[in-house]
């Protein structure tokens, strides 16, 4: 076996190994007593929002608390900028997974705000994709403009060069008016 082809085969081999480990991680059960959601709402009394969303996310994948996981993930989302999709995404899960619960009314209103600034913050980006593809295209023509004027530049020194060495040779006797001799 050649060395290349050796080392190609290693390298796969650790990388299947790699993710074998990676698959059989995120496969774990949570640990005995382990809470995920309330180690995210830890997490949320020491106002370290950030370091709750993974831990909710978890609770989520790990049926902890599930529905209320959502929802804190939907109020975090609203706050975190960015992440409006994700708030509408986890408050449309809570009213799929119980369309009776008692805070459903809340739920809606929240959904409503998220869809309104997700709204909003889609129509900025519209606006600002607006202004800087006109930005673009106003760039260009200027960069066209500039190249057309070169290019005019080149062609009237050609033109020039060309009409001297023609008063040159007319001169000289060996090219009449007419184009004879």
């Amino acid at each position: 076996m050649k060395p290349a082809r050796a080392k190609s085969i290693l390298s796969l081999m650790v990388a299947a190994a790699a993710w074998l480990l990676l698959l059989g991680a995120a496969g774990c059960r949570r640990e005995a007593g382990k809470s995920y959601f309330r180690e995210a709402m830890r997490h949320l009394d020491d106002n370290q929002a950030l370091q709750a969303v993974p831990a909710f996310e978890l609770a989520i994948l790990h049926d902890d608390h599930v529905f209320d996981a959502h929802v804190q993930l939907g109020l975090l989302s609203e706050r975190l900028p960015g992440r409006q999709v994700q708030a509408v995404w986890h408050y449309r899960q809570c009213l799929a997974m119980e369309p009776d619960h008692p805070h459903q009314v809340a739920i809606r209103e929240w959904l409503a705000r998220a869809e309104k600034a997700l709204l909003a913050e889609l129509r900025e980006q519209l606006e600002k994709d607006g202004e800087e593809e006109r930005k673009q295209r106003v760039r260009i023509l200027e960069e066209h403009a500039l190249r057309q004027k070169e290019w005019i530049s080149e062609l009237s020194q050609e033109n020039r060069e060309l009409r001297q060495r023609l008063a040159e040779l007319q001169a000289g006797g060996k090219v009449s008016p007419g184009g004879g001799r």
